[in-house]
């Protein structure tokens, strides 16, 4: 007596496997599963503003290279006492994919940061979909 799998049971599966292989290939031709890994690729630059009176501003362009929107939910400055001061936003920083922001130059200022002109400081950019964009800018004298 032979022993093995059933006919019947071997046709379900060889369905089965066919059915996830015309799923998976439909998506990949439809362009659905395009969208499940997009993400944003930010490019900054910029500098510091501090004016006569000592406020501190953000000017910066943002530039976004990749395939979803970005959002920019907080913007930190670590100031020349190691203090990181959070920026107050007027408005939001969103950058849609293939466009550009630019901030400034009084819509992104940083209340109580202490910076000193010709400086290089870290602006710590982050966003909506947990990423990271570290930038070094220089104050200047506005």
């Amino acid at each position: 007596m032979k022993k093995g799998i059933s006919p019947v049971i071997a046709t379900v599966i060889l369905v089965a496997v066919a059915l996830v292989l015309a799923v998976a290939l439909a998506g990949w031709v439809m362009g659905i599963w395009g969208g499940l890994g997009s993400t944003e690729a930010l490019q900054i630059s910029g500098y510091i503003n501090r004016t006569a009176a000592g406020d501190v501003y953000l000017n910066a362009t943002i530039i976004n290279k990749g395939t979803a929107p970005a959002n920019i939910t907080n913007i930190v400055l670590t100031d020349e006492t190691g203090t990181a001061v959070s920026a107050t936003v007027t408005g939001g920083i969103i950058v849609t994919p293939g466009g550009t922001n630019t901030t400034g130059p009084y819509n992104v200022r940083f209340t109580g940061a202490s910076v000193a002109v010709g400086k290089t400081y870290v602006v710590r950019f982050y966003t909506t979909s947990g990423n990271l964009y570290e930038v070094p800018m220089r104050c200047v004298k506005g």
